[in-house]
Parts: structure tokens; sequence; C-alpha cells
């Protein structure tokens, strides 16, 4: 490990994968750290929208992407309570269905081959040094290094919700086998939905999302929980019926947030560290790819702290802000069942608005890569 990095760069995910990459491949010395645990999963369901492989494309890594295999997925169903189902098809492609640690996986590979160091499983302490350089301690089984770096990121997943805030959500994640339903849904109940991403041979992860009230509930009993949802809602009820579970079952907070931070404290953030966007869009993965490039190119194109943070932020918003809005805007609506069902009635009347929507969700790709 050197004494002296450019960047340092905190989560190993999508966005800090990917601006790791472009640092390293621009001749610039970095680090990516993540305090996982290579083995320790990620509560996300894993869908990649249909823009994904362009993003890769782009990078030079076309085919790294197509060795992962991902599951094709070809249409979009939306249900709610006993009659509404609603499938459209993705017009532009079909989206993908993957393991997301398999995914992460690839993505620290790309950067570690681009040049990045790449250490997980790691725990970290920071301070401001002299001069405007961070120091860090950083400990690993039991070893520990004194660098400095440049430049500090923060790419290490959505931030805690405020404690004075409204009733926190929560992410529950598992893994069914033998389901025949071949769409990526979103099953609405009370209060959240369930997400089923196919992955392929009848497999699918499930990945809820919903009021810490079930939590409360249920407590440790996530199969009680998920009789509940079905409960609810008779399409999952039908796509579970011959279903067996064979993964564990994962979950934390996911609070969306209501503001962005892009730059703080002489800290810079990518990903959802930025602000989260609300999975009921599942456009997370492609847009925390995308922001780690663009902060990349800010970093490596230079100026001081503030005016990087200046670029960084109008860019951004350029491209991910009304995707970012539309995403809070439809996740708010699940908040309370009486709007749900009011607009699902509206669906029901005028069905092209789901079609509207399902476009609209989408990550402007082709704007990105220009």
């Amino acid at each position: 490990m050197s004494a002296f990095y450019d960047t340092v760069i905190l989560g190993a995910g999508p966005a800090g994968s990917m601006l790791a990459m472009q640092l390293a491949r621009n001749g610039r010395k970095t680090l990516l750290l993540d305090l996982r645990r290579p083995e320790q999963e990620h509560v996300c369901g894993g869908f990649l929208g249909p823009e994904i492989p362009a993003i890769w494309q782009a990078n030079g890594l076309g085919e790294r992407f197509k060795k992962l295999n991902p599951h094709p997925i070809w249409e979009a169903l939306v249900t709610y309570g006993e009659r509404f189902r609603l499938r459209r098809t993705f017009t532009e492609g079909p989206g993908f269905g993957i393991d997301r640690d398999e995914y992460n996986r690839e993505l620290n590979l790309c950067a570690a081959d681009a040049g990045a160091e790449v250490l997980l499983g790691s725990t970290c302490s920071i301070e401001k040094a002299e001069r405007g350089f961070w120091r860090l301690t950083i400990s690993r089984q039991g070893i520990s290094h004194e660098i400095k770096t440049k430049y500090w990121v923060k790419a290490n997943g959505r931030r805690p919700p405020p404690k004075n805030g409204p009733p926190a959500y929560f992410s529950f994640k598992t893994l069914y086998e033998n389901v025949r339903e071949e769409a990526v849904a979103l099953h609405f109940v009370r209060n959240g939905h369930v997400g089923l991403n196919p992955l392929g041979r009848g497999r699918v992860t499930m990945c809820s999302y919903a009021s810490g009230d079930y939590l409360k509930r249920y407590g440790g009993d996530r199969d009680g929980l998920m009789n509940d949802f079905m409960s609810q809602n008779v399409a999952l009820r039908e796509s579970l019926v011959n279903a067996k579970r064979t993964g564990k079952w994962s979950a934390c907070v996911a609070e969306p947030d209501r503001h962005r931070v892009f730059f703080s404290d002489g800290v810079f953030y990518a990903g959802d560290a930025v602000s989260m966007v609300n999975p009921i869009v599942g456009g997370g993965i492609s847009v925390a790819m995308a922001g780690g490039s663009l902060l990349a190119e800010e970093l490596i194109q230079g100026g001081s702290e503030r005016e990087i943070a200046r670029r960084y932020e109008k860019r951004w918003n350029a491209f991910f802000y009304r995707l970012w809005k539309r995403a809070s805007w439809i996740g708010d609506l699940e908040r309370s069942e009486k709007v749900t069902r009011s607009f699902f009635n509206l669906m029901n009347k005028a069905p092209f608005i789901y079609g509207f929507l399902l476009k609209r969700s989408r990550l402007p790709v082709k704007r990105v890569l220009a």
C-alpha cells in the first residue's frame, strides 16, 4: 500500500467502482475501500435497466458484461389489490436480472484491472491533515496503514434517515425458486411494494420495500411478513404459490432522501450517498454508474474543490434530477393507501399512463454517453 493517493473512495459498489476505474485509467493513483467483507450480501433486487449495456460498452467493457450472462427481461409488470395488473414491454431493449454481489465483484475487478487498488473488508479512520490533505488510518486483518490523499469520496450507499423524520422504510431481500413469472414485477401492498426480479430458470430475487410498521408487527418473522403481503395482492400470491424460498433473509433501512449532497466539508459524494433514487423505478444502479463517471471526469479536469463540486452538481442535475424527482414522487404515492388506490383507479381508466411512467423512469443514457 502506498503512502499517498490522488483519490481514496469509500464504497466499492457501482458508483465507487466506476469512479475508481476511470480515475486509474487516467493515471490517478486511486484506492477503493469497502467496509463490507466480500461474502456480505447487498439488499438489492439487482434489476439492470436496458441502458446498462451501453454504459459498459462506452467504457470498453461490453464483453465483460456479456460474460456475466445476465438474464434478459423484456417485460415490466405492475399489480395492485384484487384486480389491477398492467404489463408493458421494454421498447428500447431488454432489462436484465443479475445477482447484485456478482455484479459488484466484476466491477471491482474492472477497477483493479484499470490500476486502482481495491481493499475490501477494511476499517478506516480519517482526519483533515495539514495543507489540505486527508490522513487515513486503514486497518485490515490486524494490520494498520497510514496514508494521505488529496480527494476523499464517499460512495458507501444511502445516508441514514434523520432521527426526527417520518417512520423509516425498510428493504427485505431473499431468493425464491420455482417462480413462473418472467417479467420484472412490482406488486403493490399497503405502504410498500414487493419487487420480483427474474434470474432465469425459475429463480427470482425478491426485494420488498415497506413501512417500518411491518417490521414492528412481525419482528424477525419475515415469512409471516410475506404471507401478509400475499394476502393483499392476488398476483403476488399467484406468483409465489408454488415457490420455495432458498435464500437467507437480509434487511436494511432504505429511507429515501429529500435532498442531495454532492460536496460537504471537503468530501465528495457519489451514488446513493448523493441521494437514494427510490427503488420503485429500478434506476439506482444506472444512476450510480453514470454518476460515478461524471465525478471522475470532473476530478480529472481539476480545479479547486468547490469548482469541481459546482460542475459535478450541475451535470448531475442535468442528467438525473428529473428521474430522481419522479422516483421520489411515485414513491410518495405508496405511503398512503388512499392515494395509492386512487392512482391505480386512474391507471385502470387510462393504462397509457403506466407506459409513459415506465419510459420516463429510464436513465437518458444517450445524453450521458454523449
